[in-house]
């Protein structure tokens, strides 16, 4: 029995393709075992077809239940690969050949936390050899055709370093398992030599594995799936996604290259490739003449040599052409010098030569090559509705015809079939005219997709009910659900698996983000009352999606605190559509799963909640108004606005007029009372108010402010006066109203009778309260109340620039930047309100502006930018949006940036300081003098004898200071993990300032983390909390578990380190995982500290369930200022 000859290779290699290919010939052995998948063994002819290459086997698994989303996965062939090169000379000499790996469907899914070995030994080499990466280091290696003889041992020594004694993690060691009983089997068969191609990783493994493989009489076979299908199929493969640039990791950087290496060699190779780039560059009128292809060659040949290399490989030919043909500095890397997504600001003469090296061909099957069953329903649905391709497809929906069409053409949209676009149409079945325009082509790459998306079902309605599931459970909140459930409405796909249904509950359950809700259940809601026509009303997958998501609403309604600004609109939307489906419920409509007496009992706890935001207080109170509630009145609004602030009172009316508004805007018991809450405000609570007041106006329509306007006068008895009189223009400045009101009964009087006289009518319209409804009701109250004088009305048409906009748009939660009618210019708007406001209403106008409306050229406006007094709303707002600014814009912000932190951290830096200098120790003495420690009790004591009762005062001859107890604080190591969504921004600023100053303190380490749904570390910026900030970028979801995973592995010393979480705990991922992330801490020895909240006024909104779940593992959760912050460290980390 003759021992196998296990080649090493690396896929889609040509210079392994030549290796493989001259061994099979030489050696011509009895059996050729390569590394694929195992269930294409029984058709292994079909790849001898005549085919144009590349393509690629599909193997994939289908459940049958539902129980999980398909799986599928490719092996790719093209004519340099070393796979297809085996097969090609094993079928010249007879040999029986074999796939011997498992197909991805038999592999297992668990995963495995070994260290990546392979990846630590090539970061080794990389060091030793000074390579920029593996793909250069590969070439440099074996690319070379003069190191062709001695390729064999070269591999063989290479991959046995690599690998070493690691046995591989857990996948790797299934799959060799396997591809070891194959060798065993053929080995044990004794009727001929035995030839193994497989990855480089692999062969030093099965080389020792094959040898303690029991004896196999027969061929290994392939695992079984329970109530699953299976499946392989040949398909096209294009030249792109064999591109390691494009996320395969066993392909090949620039496939044209290798495809060229493999057919002429590189000398040859090189000359094509000096063509083939002039020709696309003057293609995208990029420079480049002859000259410059001659400078590269000759630049090419000179790296090669200084490189070592007989002939110019790739990277020597890229590294020519880049500096030959690009003059000025880069502000990227070089593409090929890393892997991973391009650069966006990569030159795009570089960007051209990748894109020209990874090909745009496409593979062929032949004619007879088998097919799944789904391109074939495809075509049958296709024939069915008199859909054509190639064409442009008008059709209506509310048409029998329409509507088949339709369903077919977004079933396949739902599959991402390429060549089906929909150009024009509603996102929404019930939308529009049901009018639909889809542009239909035959690409290339349609036949190929309709064979991988074979893996979720045999016809096309199975197919995409599959995808959409699989979508579903994939999706990252409540949005992604909705739009998949609009997109099964429109594809006609009512009917889902019973373990879908229990899924979307949790994932619902998971949903942090009160704003997020409004769109949802507003869609969901549509969908499950008035679908007939796509089969989805009273679906039981509507009916249970929209069960938890108002359960979920419910639950943040009340647990959720002051919206972020951002949000502001869609948080209000939500309370809308809530209110929407619960008066409906009120009104008779049933859904079983929703206790309306519930939802009432939570809705009275939210608007008597002293501690609940005033917007969340306001229209909790509205919804119960819109109920019929009988605690629910005019009256117990206005009782709510009194137990208010002025800024909060605002915010409280909003809610309640954007729930509520024709049970409360027409009363004129409500009239009357805040008529009396606008008189009580004094003139500069009313102006720092008047923003909010504005603002809550602007959600009702302009015809129904006109009548609000009509009822104030009647209120003050003033309805009956003529128009002309009522816009007359006015003479008396705002300073000089307040001495009108007490004289108003004389005037009410005289009014009635007509004994008035014109001046007389002129003071009596100057009264404060009528200016200030003017205000507040904006421009559609100008022919209805009294006019303005010259400076109220500058007030009143900056105020209407911002919130004189379409108030519909804004209730759907859009903003957009424009002027909304008005003729103001942002930097005159600007200008106007530093002229007419104190700063306080200034910077609130000025976030709403960015925040609330969305007008970012208030911000990016590089003249207004820098006219801006910096604080910390306009740092927030330049934090929204920096990512909008050009490099003078961000030059500016980065000024304001710095003015901010500046201060704050003046702030925060002797609040440390404080701490970390020893608590007062007031049974101990000090002789030292010094003010911070002056103990003024025990001085008064001590000198009592000094009191002179004739001068009134004691004098002070020996004062007494407290000592301090030492802070010990050595070798401390602090990972500061921050939540960047858009949520914590008021938590972000105070973090990273906090992290600047703990880092100047001696012995404590102190690391910042940023995270999202993925984790930054701005450890390296730290110190200099300004380039930090203009480096955080706000909003996206949250993944908290992977970002405690990532400090964890941080820690050097668990003893003496300190995790401190700042995040509102609305875990985006598995909160599970999370709670075993911080266990793990925990019983490690570190202290874990969650923050909800790390800022001026420790006021935390957080999900009180996770963070009770962290507890119950040992880690505290506390909400606290800064400088609570640093007592709590200072007291903590001790020594």
């Amino acid at each position: 029995m003759s021992e196998p000859l296990i080649v090493g290779i690396r896929h889609h290699s040509p210079a392994c393709a030549r290796l493989v290919k001259s061994l099979i010939e030489s050696q011509r052995p009895r059996y050729v075992l390569i590394e694929g998948p195992a269930d294409f063994n029984d058709r292994v002819d079909e790849l001898f077809l005549a085919h144009q290459l590349p393509v690629a086997i599909y193997s994939y698994c289908q459940y049958q239940d539902g129980a999980a989303p398909g799986r599928g996965a490719w092996t790719p062939f093209a004519e340099f690969s070393p796979e297809w090169q085996a097969l090609q000379a094993a079928r010249r000499i007879q040999a029986q050949t074999y796939f011997i790996d498992l197909p991805c469907w038999a592999q297992s899914e668990e995963v495995d936390d070994s260290p990546d070995t392979q990846e630590e030994s090539q970061a080794l080499l990389l060091r030793a050899t000074r390579m920029d990466n593996s793909d250069t280091l590969w070439d440099h290696l074996f690319e070379d055709e003069s190191q062709q003889i001695a390729l064999p041992s070269a591999l063989a020594h290479y991959f046995a370093q690599l690998r070493g004694d690691f046995p591989g993690d857990a996948l790797n060691r299934q799959r060799e398992a396997f591809m070891a009983r194959w060798i065993a089997w053929a080995v044990q068969r004794n009727n001929g030599d035995v030839l193994v191609v497989c990855g480089g990783w692999h062969a030093p493994a099965l080389a020792k594995m094959w040898r303690e493989c029991p004896q196999e009489i027969n061929k290994p076979e392939l695992p079984s799936l329970a109530n699953a299908v299976t499946g392989c199929y040949l398909t096209p493969y294009s030249e792109k996604h064999l591109d390691v640039l494009a996320g395969y990791l066993s392909g090949m950087p620039a496939p044209v290259w290798q495809n060229w290496c493999w057919q002429w060699g590189l000398q040859q190779a090189g000359e094509q490739l000096l063509k083939t780039v002039l020709t696309r560059l003057r293609q995208h009128n990029l420079p480049a003449s002859i000259a410059d292809m001659a400078a590269a060659h000759l630049h090419a040949m000179a790296l090669a040599q200084l490189r070592g290399h007989t002939l110019p490989l790739r990277t020597d030919w890229l590294d020519a052409i880049a500096g030959s043909l690009i003059k000025e500095a880069l502000n990227a890397p070089l593409p090929w010098s890393y892997r991973g997504v391009i650069h966006p600001d990569t030159d795009p003469i570089l960007l051209t030569l990748i894109d020209t090296l990874a090909g745009d061909g496409f593979g062929k099957l032949a004619p007879s090559t088998p097919q799944p069953p789904l391109p074939k329903d495809v075509t049958c649905e296709l024939e069915r509705t008199a859909i054509s391709l190639p064409a442009e497809l008008t059709l209506n929906r509310f048409t029998p015809d329409g509507l088949a069409q339709s369903q077919v053409l977004h079933r396949l949209a739902i599959l991402e079939i390429p060549g089906i676009v929909r150009q024009q149409g509603s996102t929404l079945t019930l939308a529009g005219n049901g009018e639909e325009h889809w542009k239909l082509t035959r690409p290339l790459s349609q036949h190929a997709a309709l064979i991988e998306a074979a893996c979720f079902g045999a016809t096309l309605q199975e197919a995409a009910r599959h995808k959409l599931e699989a979508d579903m459970l994939d999706a990252g909140g409540i949005g992604s659900i909705t739009t998949c459930l609009s997109q099964a409405a429109l594809a006609g796909l009512a009917s889902f698996s019973q373990q879908l249904l229990e899924q979307l509950t949790l994932l619902i359950a998971q949903e942090n983000q009160f704003a997020e809700m409004g769109q949802a259940l507003e869609v969901l809601y549509a969908l499950w009352r008035l679908d007939e026509i796509s089969g989805m009303q009273g679906a039981q997958i509507l009916q249970t999606t929209l069960c938890a998501a108002i359960d979920r609403t419910l639950w943040l309604c009340e647990s959720n605190g002051r919206p972020d600004e951002k949000e502001f609109h869609a948080h209000l939307h939500s309370w809308q559509a809530l209110c929407h489906i619960l008066r409906d419920l009120h009104s008779g409509v049933n859904l079983s799963g929703v206790s309306l007496s519930a939802a009432v009992a939570l809705l009275e706890r939210r608007s008597q909640a002293i501690h609940a935001p005033a917007l969340d207080r306001g229209a909790a109170l509205g919804a119960l108004m819109r109920l019929e509630h009988p605690n629910a009145s005019a009256e117990a609004a206005l009782t709510m606005l009194a137990q208010l602030s002025p800024a909060q009172s605002g915010e409280a009316l909003h809610g309640l007029l954007a729930l509520a508004r024709h049970q409360l805007a027409c009363q004129p018991a409500f009239i009357a009372g805040f008529s009396s809450h606008l008189n009580q405000l004094s003139d500069a609570n009313f102006i720092n108010a008047l923003p909010d007041l504005r603002a809550v106006m602007a959600w009702l329509p302009p015809r129904e402010r006109g009548t609000l306007a009509h009822q104030v006068l009647e209120h003050y008895q003033l309805a009956q006066l003529p128009v002309s009189a009522l816009q007359m223009p006015l003479h008396c400045p705002p300073q000089a109203i307040a001495h009108h009101h007490n004289s108003n009964s004389r005037h009410w009087h005289r009014c009635n009778t007509g004994e008035f006289s014109m001046s007389e009518l002129n003071d009596l319209l100057t009264t404060r309260e009528l200016q200030r409804w003017r205000l507040i009701l904006g421009e559609a109250a100008e022919t209805t109340l009294c006019g303005l004088d010259d400076n109220a009305r500058q007030i009143d048409h900056a105020l209407e620039w911002l919130y004189g906009r379409d108030p519909e748009r804004l209730q759907r939660g859009e903003r957009s930047g424009g002027l909304g009618g008005s003729n103001l210019t942002t930097p005159e708007w600007f200008n106007s309100i530093h002229t007419l406001f104190p700063q306080q209403v200034i910077e609130r106008l000025e976030s709403d502006a960015v925040l609330r409306y969305g007008i970012e050229d208030v911000v990016t406006n590089l003249d207004v930018l820098e006219r801006m007094q910096p604080s910390e709303s306009l740092l927030r707002a330049v934090l929204h949006t920096k990512h909008l600014m050009n490099p003078e814009g961000l030059a500016a912000a980065r000024r304001i940036v710095r003015q901010v932190v500046e201060e704050i951290m003046a702030r925060l830096a002797k609040e440390v300081r404080q701490a970390f200098s020893g608590v007062r120790d007031r049974r101990r003495r000090s002789f030292i003098p010094l003010a911070r420690n002056f103990d003024f009790k025990s001085t008064l004591r001590a000198n009592l004898q000094h009191w002179h009762p004739q001068h009134g005062k004691l004098y002070i001859e020996s004062p007494r200071f407290n000592s301090r107890i030492k802070r010990q604080s050595e070798q401390w190591q602090l990972v500061l993990l921050v939540d960047q969504s858009g949520s914590m921004v008021d938590s972000v600023i105070p973090s990273a300032v906090m992290a600047a100053c703990l880092w100047q303190l001696p012995g404590i380490r102190t690391h910042l983390v940023a995270f999202d749904t993925s984790v930054v570390d701005l450890t390296a910026d730290v110190a200099d909390p300004v380039e930090l900030l203009m480096k955080v970028q706000l909003g996206g979801g949250t993944n908290i578990a992977s970002a405690v995973e990532y400090g964890r592995q941080l820690i050097e010393q668990p003893a003496k380190s300190v995790i401190i979480l700042v995040s509102d705990f609305y875990e985006g991922g598995s909160s599970s995982l999370l709670t075993h992330q911080v266990k793990k801490c925990v019983q490690s020895g570190i202290k874990v500290l969650g923050l909800a909240a790390l800022d001026s006024t420790a006021t935390p909104c957080y999900d009180r369930d996770t963070a009770q779940a962290l507890v119950n593992v040992g880690a505290q959760i506390a909400a606290m200022t800064p400088g609570e912050l640093a007592s709590w460290l200072a007291e903590n980390l001790q020594s």
